[in-house]
């Protein structure tokens, strides 16, 4: 009889047991039912984001992240495709202020079932945009240590906190890869959205924030010089013409459009003008950089 009762009480332990854990499991399975009226507001901000934690981004297609000022919801995206090992959410975040307000993130993850309040911030600007396919904004969990901020001084771009130990760098414009721009600082003489990406000596990689250089910042007027590439497409023979070639010692690099360092022939044809050859390239488009000691600018040339 003891034997049957214990029997009996074992039995509902498991039951209970069973039941708790399908209880939970259905508590964590369920996604966050987010929705915003667009309407409501008078502003808006986009960004192009990544899940990003222990210094990987390991978001997957069909989570979903949601923008928060306070416990209001002010912006909600699932996670819609897979870029180079990062899954993208494009995230539109609303407001009735136009600047100042800090939009907080929560991050659902689809496979685990768990809703994750992110460290990532950000402070609300009508009509900003954050990220792209290339550098996304790093939606992180816990923030990473080392991450570069960026400052502008006499036409360069810095990293205040170059005391970090970085052991490589590429930097971006308006999240295109600038060919060869591959220091621990960027010269430039172009307005656009600037980021670096920087890999740590423990092998890991963090991106800046975005960094925007605008028309009459001080310092990028001394920085531009002419520089005009044709015939544009071309079949085989591209020319290259710039003043600067007849005042600087100059070098003429092409990359391709995933920053591929590419061998060319070339050949001044007069002291402000040089010819490349481009016969043997496959059609498509590449980055001509020409790079007078520490200036540089690049152009996009079509071959044919």
């Amino acid at each position: 009889m003891m034997i049957e009762k214990h029997k009996g009480m074992k039995l509902i332990r498991i039951i209970s047991l069973i039941s708790c854990l399908l209880i939970s499991q259905s508590l964590l399975s369920q996604a966050p039912e987010w929705s915003i009226k667009a309407s409501d507001y008078q502003y808006s901000m986009n960004i192009t984001g990544s899940y990003f934690n222990n210094c990987l981004f390991t978001g997957e297609v069909d989570d979903i992240v949601g923008a928060f000022v306070g416990d209001e919801l002010r912006g909600t995206a699932m996670v819609s495709e897979e870029v180079e090992g990062k899954a993208l959410a494009y995230l539109t975040v609303f407001s009735n202020e136009a600047v100042g307000e800090t939009v907080t993130f929560k991050y659902y993850d689809q496979t685990s079932g768990v809703l994750i309040e992110l460290a990532a911030t950000t402070e609300f600007l009508e009509g900003k945009i954050l990220g792209g396919r290339m550098v996304p904004f790093q939606f992180f969990e816990d923030e990473p240590a080392n991450v570069p901020e960026l400052f502008f001084e006499d036409g360069t771009i810095l990293i205040t906190n170059e005391e970090d130990n970085y052991s490589s760098y590429q930097w971006f414009r308006n999240d295109q890869l600038i060919p060869g721009a591959t220091q621990e600082f960027l010269n430039t003489a172009q307005i656009g959205t600037y980021s670096v990406e920087i890999v740590t000596d423990g092998g890991c990689k963090v991106s800046s924030q975005d960094f925007l250089i605008e028309s009459g910042v001080t310092g990028i007027e001394d920085m531009i010089f002419d520089l005009s590439v044709y015939p544009n497409p071309t079949a085989d023979l591209v020319t290259i013409k710039s003043d600067i070639l007849s005042s600087q010692v100059s070098e003429v690099s092409l990359f391709n459009l995933s920053g591929q360092f590419l061998p060319i022939v070339s050949r001044k044809i007069a002291s402000n003008k040089i010819q490349v050859d481009l016969s043997q390239l496959e059609p498509g488009a590449y980055f001509i950089v020409l790079q007078a000691e520490s200036l540089f600018q690049e152009r996009i040339v079509l071959k044919k």
